[in-house]
């Protein structure tokens, strides 16, 4: 006997229908990946011996995935964001 609360928790659809062999559902999804870098170096020669250099490197990514990673989930209706920054002075 299916429970009547469960009936009606599928029949809303807040669940996907199966759409593969033995009653499971696939679904790929657009996977936006955003990546920003930037990169500055100043070179001064200060006089004929001395000379001064720096640089900044930023790296910046954010990834959106679907399902989520590492929770082996299914369903496309939740997902995960990965941000990863990265500063080297």
């Amino acid at each position: 006997m299916i429970d009547p609360n469960s009936k009606a928790l599928l029949a809303a659809g807040l669940f996907p229908a199966a759409n593969e062999a033995n009653n499971l559902y696939y679904a790929t999804a657009n996977q936006a990946v955003f990546y920003r870098e930037e990169n500055f170096r100043v070179d001064h020669q200060i006089g004929n011996k001395l000379a001064l250099m720096a640089s900044l490197i930023y790296d910046s990514a954010s990834e959106r995935d679907t399902p989520p990673l590492w929770a082996g989930g299914t369903y496309a209706t939740a997902g995960s964001v990965m941000a990863v920054p990265s500063w080297r002075v």
